[in-house]
């Protein structure tokens, strides 16, 4: 189960909705319960107070900026590790590995920044690449005689080149390279598309 609860479960006037919330929690009764926007929960006891009212084992993850987030764990669940993903999240991410009969399942709690799409998107490429490390250290899956592994198609053909290089350098001394892109960053103007700096290369080119 997950839930936003919003400002750390209180309203702009001050209004508590901790008894809404356990109320809630209790009627579903997760194994796992994963929690964003807990502002202010991560002093004086306050996460472990929710946490004992919900019969549930917190794991909290600080923000550099913005909310703690967390994962809770409700017993007989073992907690196998548990800590935060170590990027500059706006809020943050909870990380926490539990044991089940189906192997270890890892569980992460997390809040993206909520005011920049570009930054949301580096967000979700670093929990992205969280996940991948994961599965690497779970090992390769295994794959039986049913389900055999799928034939890698050559890159490229057979005895091409992948990069050809030129017979000889300029006669000027000065190494020039291909950019993958077409326009050296040089020639380039920050801000300036693609397609007008080939235009005014190829109009450079047709004067006499």
């Amino acid at each position: 189960m997950t839930w936003n609860i919003l400002t750390g479960g209180r309203d702009r006037d001050g209004t508590d909705r901790w008894d809404r919330i356990v109320a809630v929690v209790a009627a579903q009764r997760p194994d796992v319960l994963a929690l964003q926007e807990l502002r202010g929960l991560d002093r004086d006891g306050r996460m472990k107070e929710l946490a004992g009212r919900l019969g549930m084992t917190p794991h909290l993850a600080r923000s550099w900026l913005g909310q703690p987030v967390a994962v809770l764990v409700r017993a007989p669940l073992r907690v196998l590790r548990s800590g935060r993903v170590r990027r500059p999240f706006h809020h943050a991410t909870a990380q926490v590995q539990v044991a089940t009969g189906a192997g270890p399942l890892t569980v992460f709690s997390t809040h993206l920044n909520p005011h920049s799409g570009g930054r949301r998107r580096m967000e979700a490429d670093w929990l992205a690449v969280a996940v991948r490390a994961v599965r690497g250290a779970a090992g390769p899956a295994r794959r039986g005689p049913e389900h055999p592994r799928p034939e890698r198609r050559p890159h490229r053909a057979a005895g091409r080149p992948a990069h050809p290089l030129p017979a000889a350098a300029p006669a000027s001394g000065r190494s020039y390279r291909r950019h993958p892109r077409g326009v050296p960053p040089a020639r380039r103007r920050p801000g300036r598309p693609l397609a007008v700096c080939r235009w005014r290369r190829a109009r450079r080119r047709r004067r006499p």
